[in-house]
């Protein structure tokens, strides 16, 4: 009976090991290159909004000189929603151009929320010293 209990939790054990293993290799993404590229076209011609919105927040997560152009041309994106993730985005990336996009863009947003996002961006980055 000892003997039964003791396989009963290597196998356990065992089990929860290569899930876990089959967790960790799930995750890993296989090229950071090939992930900023589909980042940058999810961005630009995503069909749904929502596609669109998490590709800029995840450019912005990069932290990369090369996020500026394609966030830059988000701020022009139909969506709202759109808009406002790749001003928070530009915010997150510290850039200088980054900040000249952002005060370029408030004067001419049309929607409420979104000039609101821009602006306070905007002055958070200009207070850094970006």
């Amino acid at each position: 009976m000892r003997a039964r209990v003791m396989l009963w939790n290597i196998k356990r054990r065992a089990a929860s090991f290569l899930a876990l293993v089959i967790l960790m290799l799930a995750s890993t993404s296989v090229s950071t290159a090939q992930d900023f590229s589909a980042l940058k076209k999810d961005l630009a011609s995503g069909s749904d909004f929502r596609l669109r919105v998490g590709a800029a927040l995840a450019l912005g997560r990069t932290h990369a000189h090369a996020a500026v152009e394609p966030l830059v041309a988000a701020l022009d994106d139909p969506s709202p929603a759109v808009r406002v993730a790749a001003a928070a985005a530009l915010g997150a990336l510290g850039q200088k151009e980054a900040s000249d996009a952002l005060r370029i863009h408030v004067g001419r947003e049309t929607s409420p929320a979104v000039r609101a996002q821009l602006g306070s961006t905007s002055s958070s980055s200009a207070s850094s010293g970006t």
